[in-house]
């Protein structure tokens, strides 16, 4: 199950209230994968991801930018490999695999969930060490 906790806010409220909407986002995605209907939302699942890469990351890297991130390089790459598996996922989906929804779902969960946990609270602890 996936579960949004106060434990991956970050302080920053624009990226926090996004992380927040995409738990929304991916639960809705679960559910619609247990009541079965997978194949039907793969598109959407692929649409997700792609909005997600151009908002979400578009705003972490324009405030790592602002603030002088000294990470900014490493942490760009972290997108750029979510972006090269949305990108699989994207031509898998020709495929008709019926496991792809139930793996891009976890792909896309255990990435943005490890990604925020760890990547992005280092974001946070410069902003706090700034004087």
């Amino acid at each position: 199950m996936i579960e949004w906790n106060d434990s991956l806010l970050i302080g920053v409220e624009g990226i926090d209230n996004q992380h927040k909407s995409l738990f929304e986002q991916l639960k809705r995605i679960e559910r619609e994968i247990a009541a079965g209907n997978g194949q039907h939302i793969a598109d959407a699942i692929v649409a997700f991801m792609d909005t997600y890469t151009t908002e979400h990351f578009g705003l972490e890297e324009t405030l790592m930018e602002t603030i002088g991130y000294p990470d900014l390089a490493a942490h760009k790459q972290e997108h750029l490999l979510f972006i090269n598996k949305s990108i699989e996922f994207e031509l898998d989906k020709h495929i008709g695999d019926p496991c792809l929804p139930g793996n891009m779902l976890a792909f896309f969960a255990d990435w943005l969930t490890q990604h925020i946990a760890v990547t992005d609270m280092a974001i946070a602890a410069y902003i706090k060490g700034k004087p």
